[in-house]
Parts: structure tokens; sequence; C-alpha cells
């Protein structure tokens, strides 16, 4: 085998290795908004700003102080907190619990593909 091609190779699985010591942060969050700016301002007024509540897991984002009420046609959920910063596109997460609670039948879907939805 080429040197060089094995010198890669054992680069790699160092890397990989020290990689798979560290720790993964994992969270968890039942139910969300994401707003876009437009929809931010519509629900909160013109002026109004997104205010940080806390970091989240996931580096870059933040969960606002600003909360909504989800309504569907069985019942509502109150408090439902954004996360920002600002999206391209306004979207509900929501648990399946969430979703029989509200009466609806969303599309499960990964956290920001919204084709179909």
């Amino acid at each position: 085998m080429d040197e060089k091609l094995l010198k890669e190779i054992l680069e790699d699985l160092k890397l990989r290795q020290a990689r798979s010591a560290l720790p993964v942060p994992v969270g968890i969050s039942n139910r969300h908004v994401h707003l876009t700016k437009e929809d931010f301002k519509t629900l909160f007024g013109a002026d109004a700003d997104d205010t940080r509540f806390k970091p989240v897991k996931q580096p870059g984002q933040y969960a606002c102080n600003e909360r909504v009420t989800l309504e569907g046609p069985k019942g509502a959920i109150k408090e439902v907190r954004m996360i920002g910063p600002y999206r391209k596109y306004s979207q509900v997460e929501v648990s399946l619990g969430d979703s029989r609670r509200l009466g609806v039948e969303p599309p499960i879907r990964d956290s920001g593909k919204l084709d179909k939805s």
C-alpha cells in the first residue's frame, strides 16, 4: 500500500476516534414555533423584536421570551415558546400527543423540512 495513503488513513482514523469520545449534546423540545420576522411583527407588533430567554442546545439558536397559543379544532395549547433566530419560513413543531390534543394531523418531518407540509 502507498505510504502516503496509509498515513492519511491512519490520521483519519485517529481523528474519528478522538471525535467519538466527545459528548454529543441532545435537547428535546416537545413543542415550539419558528417565525419569520414578518410573522413575528404581525403577532407581537411592528416595533417588537424577539428577546432571548436562554440558549438551546443547537449552536446559534435560543429560546425566546415570546410565546404564542396554538389553537386547533379540539383545543388549545398556551405558552408555546418561540425559538430564535427568525427563520426563512414560519413553522410549528408539536408532539404526537399535542397534535391529538389540538385535533390536527400534522405531517411528520425533520425540523426545517417543509416540502409537502
